[in-house]
């Protein structure tokens, strides 16, 4: 029987609109994604895929994504499509995932049928994966221009 140990590993904070991009981004706090632009405008540093910084106005509220990570495990698939992991995932955790975007659940056996499908089939996914575990919370911020910061959103 596999020991379940709860390993809060790190808490980051992501802006919502980039939080599931692989791998994981995550900042120590909602202050690390605030940036200036080059006229001086304050703006959240959710860039992906080459775009720009988002702007910020007084009051305007961000979802930012409170990730727990409670670390990794090796997922092993088997030729027969059983499954066995080194860690199992701990209690605490909401949800877990591979790489791929497909590969996203609430257990391991669904992150494995991602897994699966993704690939093609159970004798090409056969093999050892790194899988994590985490959970997400939302939370909304603001940005208070008098204090120069992003703020726990009031309402």
């Amino acid at each position: 029987m596999i020991e379940v140990t709860t390993l809060i590993s790190a808490i980051t904070y992501a802006p919502e609109s980039i939080s599931d991009e692989f791998p994981m981004v995550g900042r120590k706090s909602p202050a690390d994604w605030l940036v200036k632009l080059s006229d001086g405008t304050p703006a959240c540093d959710d860039v992906n895929a080459g775009g720009s910084p988002t702007p910020l106005t007084d009051g305007e509220a961000i979802t930012f994504v409170r990730k727990t990570h409670y670390g990794a495990a090796l997922l092993t698939i088997n030729l027969d499509g059983s499954l066995a992991v080194d860690r199992a995932m701990p209690p605490e955790a909401e949800r877990c995932r591979w790489k791929s975007e497909s590969s996203v659940g609430t257990s391991v056996e669904q992150v494995a049928r991602g897994i699966i499908n993704t690939l093609g089939g159970t004798r090409r996914a056969a093999g050892v994966y790194d899988i994590v575990y985490y959970s997400n919370e939302y939370e909304d911020f603001e940005y208070d221009p008098k204090a120069g910061a992003l703020v726990p959103a009031q309402g």
